[in-house]
């Protein structure tokens, strides 16, 4: 059987625009980033908004500071505004005076369990080691359209469990009990095993973690000038 998995996490955000006020965060369309990881044009994505970044001066912002239990953060998905969930009514519902946001965070963490068969061995993945990033994990780098994490893949889409498919750019932490060690891991993965329970993580976090240490740059960079122009 397959492993528990953690379900992703919804929480709501009420903003209300005061007169010049901005919501301050850009977004785009989920489908065309879920589309370029996965490397297909497959019009079977989920019809959600990502946020792509934060102003640090807008309503989300002071919402964040306010209520760190519940920060939106760059990469998360928004499913709803004001009751509508289609990619035209929640961006309409954007430019509005008063927005009750539904977020969604997929969880970093989760569990691909691949077992091999005669008419299907293969696992159906490359990857590597960049070397930005340690050697401790494995960056998948292709999922290919015949093999078996893609089979896992497909099973997951038919279900809406997008939070559990397997793309481009995601890193293998573990494969069976093998882990911090890229090269170990790299040798468990062809060690052509009839069962591979393989540990992901998402690889937005990274992303994140480099827009925050981004944004926390700039508003140093900010606070700086103003203190050199209020010692002039």
């Amino acid at each position: 059987p397959a492993p528990p998995q953690e379900p992703p996490s919804r929480w709501h955000v009420k903003l209300v625009k005061e007169q010049g006020q901005m919501l301050g965060f850009a977004h785009a369309d989920a489908r065309k980033v879920y589309c370029r990881h996965r490397e297909t044009q497959a019009a079977h994505a989920p019809e959600m908004l990502v946020v792509k970044k934060l102003s640090g001066t807008g309503l989300l912002d002071a919402f964040n500071a306010a209520h760190p239990h519940k920060e939106v953060r760059p990469g998360d998905l928004i499913v709803e505004v004001n009751g509508e969930s289609t990619l035209e009514s929640m961006t309409k519902q954007l430019r509005t005076h008063s927005v009750d946001i539904t977020f969604m965070r997929y969880p970093e963490l989760f569990t691909v369990v691949l077992v091999r068969r005669p008419d299907m061995p293969r696992l159906g993945i490359k990857y590597d080691r960049h070397p930005e990033e340690g050697t401790r994990d494995l960056r998948i780098t292709h999922v290919a359209d015949l093999g078996l994490v893609e089979e896992v893949n497909m099973e997951c889409l038919n279900k809406g469990l997008y939070q559990y498919i397997v793309c481009r750019g995601m890193k293998i932490i573990a494969a069976n009990d093998v882990e911090g060690n890229a090269s170990a891991i790299a040798d468990e993965l062809r060690a052509q095993r009839p069962r591979v329970r393989l540990r992901i993580r998402r690889s937005d976090t990274m992303s994140i973690a480099k827009a925050k240490l981004v944004q926390q740059v700039t508003m140093l960079a900010t606070l700086s000038t103003l203190q050199a122009s209020l010692s002039l």
